[in-house]
């Protein structure tokens, strides 16, 4: 607890307050066409277009929550029999230099 002074100059005792925020990167693969749009209606809304998408996705999500013909999906999953070979490093490494290779594979297209 933190000893403050309120408006009067009284010494009263006022918790901390913990406030933890969690905010997670992704990368996403968009069509040109349609990135540019969205980047230039959020611009015209005064939103980045991260908000812009958030939003979007809301949106979305919320409409298919209310939908009378919503009804759970059933995935079929697999037992392999040994752990994933794979640590979180690892797997940011390879998602990594995938997004490069379709980076390259773009700009290719884009010089002819």
């Amino acid at each position: 607890m933190n000893d403050v002074r309120g408006r009067k100059g009284r010494r009263h005792w006022q918790k901390p307050v913990i406030c933890h925020i969690s905010v997670m990167q992704t990368t996403l693969r968009l069509d040109d066409e349609l990135y540019r749009e969205a980047k230039a209606e959020a611009a015209r809304l005064g939103l980045t277009l991260t908000r812009f998408l958030e939003e979007g996705l809301r949106l979305r999500l919320q409409k298919s929550r209310s939908s009378p013909n919503n009804v759970p999906v059933r995935f079929r999953t697999y037992r392999q029999g040994r752990p994933f070979p794979f640590d979180d490093q690892r797997l940011k490494e390879v998602a990594n230099r995938e997004q490069q290779t379709a980076d390259l594979v773009k700009l290719k297209g884009i010089g002819r």
